[in-house]
């Protein structure tokens, strides 16, 4: 009996789900946002559908803050006077979307793809700041209310390798404004060369933190030889 009625349960939760779906692609509005949303890396339709029900209206929230805070996947932060302290996860939120959007966190921590934006930013999370699994899994459940929120207020595709774009595209800009050029002097890219050198002769001694903090100095290096460069440059 008890199967039985767990089956029953199933199929009438598969119903509403379908009669969900056809009121949102009956709507124009909402079937364009339907299909955006779906693009989001590790978001099923269940999460998509979630996420549209429950919110609504989006545009009563002033910015994404706000609509993080409904979500429910920001911390309290208690404020006296000049102190400022973080607490836990508010409650006393939307308790569906913190489900959905910390399970599909929970699922890009595990399988990352370092190729998109919220795959890196999950590897970077979990692995490299080495933070516990719910603390990295609250931090990019955070991240993906603002992409949703970005599709949404900014009705918008929405492009896995955004940021990593606009920050190549950024350091291009800054360097054809300062030098006229992209090209790295020799300098750099001698200094480019020794770091592959010592990265591939140790790399049997080299952890993932390891590798990571040193590719941190390695870049400090590689700008500093760039300061030089353009030192160079402006006293000639």
């Amino acid at each position: 009996m008890d199967l039985i009625q767990l089956l029953q349960n199933q199929q009438a939760c598969s119903l509403y789900i379908q009669q969900a779906e056809q009121e949102i692609i009956r709507n124009p509005e909402l079937s364009q946002q339907y299909q955006r949303l779906s693009i989001i890396p590790r978001f099923s339709s269940i999460t998509v559908l979630t996420v549209l029900t429950e919110i609504g209206d989006y545009t009563r929230f002033k910015n994404y803050s706000a609509f993080s805070k409904f979500c429910g996947v920001v911390p309290t932060i208690e404020d006296s006077g000049e102190h400022k302290s973080r607490g836990h996860v508010n409650r006393f939120t939307n308790k569906h979307l913190r489900k959905v959007l910390t399970q599909a966190a929970g699922v890009v921590i595990g399988r990352p793809n370092r190729q998109t934006d919220i795959g890196a930013y999950a590897f970077k999370q979990f692995k490299l700041r080495r933070l516990p699994f719910k603390k990295a899994m609250m931090k990019v459940a955070w991240k993906y209310s603002r992409i949703i929120y970005s599709v949404l207020s900014e009705n918008r595709e929405y492009n896995p390798c955004c940021e990593s774009i606009q920050r190549k595209r950024s350091q291009l800009a800054r360097k054809m404004a300062k030098k006229g050029s992209i090209l790295e002097s020799c300098r750099t890219r001698a200094v480019r060369q020794d770091i592959s050198n010592i990265l591939v002769k140790y790399s049997e001694l080299l952890n993932r933190t390891s590798r990571y903090h040193l590719v941190n100095g390695f870049h400090r290096l590689i700008r500093k030889s760039q300061y030089l460069d353009g030192q160079t440059e402006l006293e000639n």
